[in-house]
């Protein structure tokens, strides 16, 4: 009886400190939904759905092929989905967000306002605006040239690197929306690993499904393009085909 305690009271001694551990773990990470499974991304209504928004995303990208100052590069096509957040600022409970995104790289030559100023006018044509609460391509057109950001202040400067997030310039038309970034040969060396972040080609922490075998290494294909480039457009169109919630 005496071992029978004895052994007792140390599993609890032992249990109790080890279980403290693990509940704390699981909430730190998202709490009890950051374990459960994710919705099954083969199930033939969500293949059907997800061709359907590849397709979408495609197309909206259909009136650069025309542009007469981007170059043609590789096409990329991935889907991915995020979980919701669970931790002491946010409680979205089982939440699974997906969505497919198509992607084309382009060469341009010549500067990058240039280029800017023509494709703004070739998408304004075609329809597209520029989307609310974004600098459109002339102004970041006009920011690259002064070095000046009138958005931040008289006079404030701007730091011409791409990776920088306000160099990205968004249209939409409809309720279809078309991203583009930028990279030339004074990017930061973080601006492909970024530009792979948007081809879904990444796995775990957020993502609860990554499929990305239809994209391209990006660090490759910016190298590839600026040889006979002086820069790089990546343009991008999102489409969502499954929400998952409890």
């Amino acid at each position: 009886m005496r071992r029978r305690w004895i052994v007792a009271s140390l599993v609890a001694f032992v249990g109790t400190p080890l279980a403290m551990v693990i509940s704390f773990f699981i909430w730190a990470n998202g709490g009890i939904y950051s374990i459960l499974p994710a919705p099954d991304q083969d199930k033939p209504e969500v293949v059907a759905d997800r061709a359907v928004a590849r397709a979408k995303a495609a197309a909206a990208l259909g009136d650069l092929q025309g542009s007469t100052v981007l170059s043609l590069g590789p096409t990329s096509s991935s889907a991915g989905c995020l979980r919701g957040q669970n931790n002491m600022k946010v409680q979205t409970g089982y939440l699974h967000e997906c969505h497919v995104t198509a992607a084309q790289f382009y060469g341009w030559t010549g500067t990058f306002p240039s280029m800017a100023r023509v494709l703004h006018k070739e998408l304004t044509a075609s329809g597209w605006k520029v989307a609310e609460y974004e600098d459109g391509l002339p102004r970041l057109a006009d920011q690259y040239e002064t070095g000046r950001n009138p958005n931040r202040g008289p006079g404030a400067p701007v730091v011409i690197d791409f990776y920088q997030v306000a160099w990205q310039s968004c249209y939409t038309m409809g309720d279809d929306r078309m991203c583009f970034r930028f990279v030339d040969g004074n990017s930061s060396a973080s601006m492909p690993g970024y530009l792979d972040l948007m081809q879904n080609r990444t796995t775990g922490g957020d993502w609860s499904y990554s499929e990305y075998t239809d994209t391209v290494s990006s660090k490759a294909t910016v190298d590839r393009l600026l040889q006979h480039a002086d820069g790089v457009v990546f343009a991008s169109s999102e489409a969502p085909y499954y929400t998952s919630r409890s």
